[in-house]
């Protein structure tokens, strides 16, 4: 699949600062590196908590996940294990 790149998502301004500071501490934890160019991108979803921390999420809906191929091998239902 060829590499998708989409474009950021408007983020409400009342949030910049409180996702800017959850991506600084998510760079120096070591979570996150910053690189300078990327082939695939994806925008980000900031989540607001109830402790009014954020959570940042990404959408891979049209990136990543249509690239990914998934392994076909069904999963036994509880039921049929149980009846052995």
């Amino acid at each position: 699949m060829k590499p998708r790149f989409l474009k950021l998502r408007p983020i409400p301004y009342a949030l910049k600062e409180k996702i800017s500071r959850e991506l600084d501490r998510l760079v120096k934890a070591g979570i996150l590196k910053p690189v300078r160019h990327s082939e695939w991108a994806a925008p980000i979803v900031p989540v607001l908590m109830s402790d009014r921390t954020i959570r940042i999420c990404g959408d891979f809906k049209i990136t990543a996940n249509q690239a990914i191929k998934v392994d076909q091998y069904p999963l036994h239902k509880a039921e049929d294990i149980l009846q052995l």
